[in-house]
């Protein structure tokens, strides 16, 4: 989808790519190495691989941006994004 932005039109694209960043991400980091079974594993570490370089794509030329109301310092929350 990243790829093809010319061809789409975003309100907020910023926004979404942050947003898009974090679910991704989370999920990634929920559901890593909770599987037992061996084909299982393989698939999950297939998905897991698919979904951070759908992140990458997303991340590219990415400034931080914290949302808004968070009522932390400014510098304080983009480190934090920086840090996950």
């Amino acid at each position: 989808m990243m790829e093809r932005r010319d061809d789409l039109s975003f309100c907020q694209e910023m926004k979404f790519r942050n947003k898009m960043v974090e679910y991704l991400t989370d999920w990634v980091m929920g559901t890593s190495n909770q599987a037992s079974d061996d084909d299982i594993k393989c698939l999950t570490r297939d998905l897991d691989q698919a979904s951070m370089e759908a992140v990458v794509s997303l991340l590219a030329g990415l400034p931080l941006q914290p949302e808004e109301g968070d009522g932390v310092e400014l510098m304080e929350a983009k480190s934090q994004l920086f840090l996950k």
